[in-house]
């Protein structure tokens, strides 16, 4: 930096003198380095020697630098070595029952991506965690949908409820040649199973009251009289429409066929309305 200072000469005259430039702690530096945008912003030695001691001592707290692409494979297997990446995806461990291909693609994403083991055992903890939540979730799930199912069976049903799923078993069983979990133990997307979806076991109900009608299902006790109360009212329906049958009920008069007529309507009113 030059400096510029006034003198006068003989005659009294006043001139400008211009100084020797003022040194720079910088001067002794060489250019490569001197114009280097990091070491040029400092004005002198003693923030120079600050931020040099500054960065020793962060390089120090952790002394791994990490490689780029060009950098040779020892470099690349000494930095593994400090970093705790094994040499293979092999090394990661996965949890024991768990060696499904989930876990063999975290493993592989997790050398890919050159993640430590510690590293990869807390994705594979976090993961697990979740995979357990979910799974419990999805059981209470099913439960509740297979109670809400069975319970508007059983409304549907009536007290032919019993009866109906019991002659549906005894077609599974038969269809399955004694293994009826072949197809009752089947998991729907909805998590639950087969055996307890209403459309299947109203299904296999008649299929057991065709088997039944051919004398298909030898020894079993299933009720076959028993009946929803739609079917119910439906045949209540159909005596009640008849003139000849409906007179015979409310008649005060004897007739042979009554008392069975009686008995027959109030079986179908035991079905027709089972709360009462």
């Amino acid at each position: 930096m030059n400096e510029e200072t006034a003198e006068s000469n003989e005659d009294g005259e006043v001139t400008e003198v211009e100084s020797a430039p003022t040194p720079s702690f910088l001067d002794g530096v060489d250019s490569q380095f001197r114009e280097d945008p990091s070491v040029s912003k400092f004005n002198n030695v003693n923030d120079l020697v600050k931020e040099h001691v500054n960065l020793q001592s962060m390089l120090g707290r952790k002394g791994v630098i990490v490689p780029n692409a060009e950098d040779s494979p020892e470099t690349w297997n000494k930095y593994k070595s400090e970093m705790g990446i094994p040499e293979n995806q092999e090394g990661y461990e996965v949890p024991p029952d768990q060696s499904n291909d989930v876990f063999q693609r975290l493993a592989e994403a997790s050398f890919n991506a050159n993640l430590s083991s510690d590293q990869y055992d807390k994705i594979v903890n976090s993961f697990s965690s979740w995979q357990e939540s979910a799974d419990e979730n999805l059981f209470k799930e099913a439960e509740l949908t297979t109670e809400e199912n069975i319970s508007g069976l059983r409304k549907e049903w009536g007290r032919s409820f019993e009866a109906k799923t019991n002659i549906g078993a005894s077609a599974l069983n038969k269809l399955t040649e004694g293994n009826p979990d072949t197809l009752a133990s089947i998991e729907l997307s909805n998590g639950t199973q087969l055996g307890n979806e209403p459309a299947f076991i109203k299904m296999m109900a008649e299929i057991g009251n065709s088997f039944q009608e051919k004398g298909l299902l030898e020894g079993t006790n299933t009720n076959y009289g028993a009946m929803s109360p739609e079917e119910a009212n439906a045949k209540l329906s159909q005596i009640m429409s008849d003139p000849e049958k409906a007179a015979i009920l409310f008649s005060q008069e004897f007739h042979p066929s009554k008392q069975e007529l009686v008995k027959e309507r109030e079986r179908l009113l035991s079905f027709a309305y089972p709360d009462n």
